[in-house]
């Protein structure tokens, strides 16, 4: 154990972490003795040493700038702060969306619905029947008085299903 001005430098090299880009170059390339050279169409490969353990991976690429990309990918994941960050972006788009939908209509939801299925299906009875549930659906909402989205709980449909949901014609 090396022990310097009061530091155990083995203690900090199992801490170390490094992530570089090297090339692996083919047998025929010219600079096949630099694996730092950046300019060949050589296969370029990540170098990893994370916790005393050293691992090299493909960056499944021949450009040094995509691989440099995947590099700074792998930085910013073993980076404690950035991953933090990303915890909270992420944790406000769900609140952001959350938001939306409490927002929304049950007329608004229904429509993206029925807009949806539009998309997948071309058939026209399929569609008539789809459209004519979303109307039962907004008439029994606004009897009950039922505005928002959220306010469509399963035991809200369970009782509108109940009530002669999809069999039967809401619209008098």
């Amino acid at each position: 154990m090396h022990v310097q001005h009061g530091l155990d430098l083995s203690s900090l090299r199992s801490k170390a972490q490094t992530i570089s880009v090297y090339t692996r170059h083919a047998p025929d390339c010219s600079k096949k003795h630099d694996p730092h050279w950046k300019r060949c169409n050589c296969v370029k490969y990540i170098y990893l040493l994370k916790d005393g353990k050293i691992k090299t991976i493909s960056a499944k690429t021949r450009s040094w700038a995509n691989a440099e990309q995947k590099a700074q990918e792998i930085r910013d994941s073993w980076d404690p702060v950035k991953q933090r960050l990303k915890e909270l972006d992420d944790l406000k788009a769900r609140d952001l969306k959350a938001k939306e939908l409490e927002a929304m209509t049950i007329e608004a939801a229904l429509d993206r619905w029925v807009a949806t299925i539009r998309s997948k299906h071309e058939n026209n009875a399929t569609m008539s029947k789809y459209t004519t549930i979303a109307k039962q659906i907004k008439s029994w909402s606004t009897s009950k008085g039922l505005s928002k989205a959220q306010d469509l709980s399963p035991d809200n449909l369970d009782e509108w299903k109940c009530s002669g949901g999809p069999g039967r014609n809401f619209l008098r």
